[in-house]
């Protein structure tokens, strides 16, 4: 019995030691979130901060002097549904951070996205940007060669930047009823819309980052 109860203690400790080792939130500046991070499925999101962007105020609702820098004037009559997508000379960048669901039972927050659940069928990877922000890259398997980066910014809803080719590219991969090459995507989109993230963040979220608090 004593072998026994010495075994289940050590199982014990086993288990409470794969713990993450996250740092506790921050009022000041959002700590540093180390980069073996990505490993854990069980950390601890919040989701009580306040979103860093409102989609609805489309691309208006972006700093001016980013849309300076991509060289783009909002025209409110060429944008359509929430948040804000751009042409640039090597595609289209997008910008969005939903309101949550009216529906518990229909919430997707970050941590479902982090856990992969049912989302994504392609290419899958999880990353910390500006050493503060938990991140999931997405290349879904299709002729569009979308890549998409889903940011944690402690809301309940994920800053998702959306990076895409022109659309003669998904045009002609339809044709030839091929999938976008996800090495091209992750080479020539994924590299980019990190770029836009980590240059948006800082002007969205001064100081911010997952483990900040409200």
């Amino acid at each position: 019995m004593r072998t026994r109860g010495l075994l289940l203690v050590a199982m014990f400790a086993a288990l409470t030691s794969c713990a993450a080792p996250e740092p506790p939130l921050s009022s000041g500046t959002a700590p540093t979130l180390e980069a073996d991070l990505v490993a854990y499925d069980n950390l601890d999101f919040q989701t009580t901060r306040k979103a860093v962007y409102d989609s609805s105020k489309k691309c208006a609702g972006l700093p001016a002097s980013y849309l300076r820098e991509l060289n783009y004037t909002p025209d409110p009559r060429r944008e359509y549904g929430d948040g804000c997508t751009m042409p640039t000379s090597w595609g289209f960048i997008g910008f969005t951070q939903s309101a949550p669901s009216y529906r518990q039972s229909k919430q997707v927050t970050f941590q479902d996205f982090w856990n992969k659940g049912t989302y994504g069928t392609g290419y899958f990877q999880r990353s910390i940007l500006l050493d503060r922000y938990y991140a999931v890259t997405t290349v879904d398997s299709s002729e569009q060669g979308a890549c998409i980066i889903r940011i944690d910014t402690g809301n309940i809803e994920p800053f998702v930047v959306r990076a895409t080719p022109p659309r003669e590219q998904a045009e002609a991969n339809a044709k030839a009823d091929r999938d976008f090459p996800v090495d091209e995507v992750l080479a020539n989109y994924c590299t980019r819309g990190k770029e836009a993230a980590e240059k948006l963040l800082p002007l969205l979220d001064s100081g911010g980052g997952s483990r900040r608090a409200p």
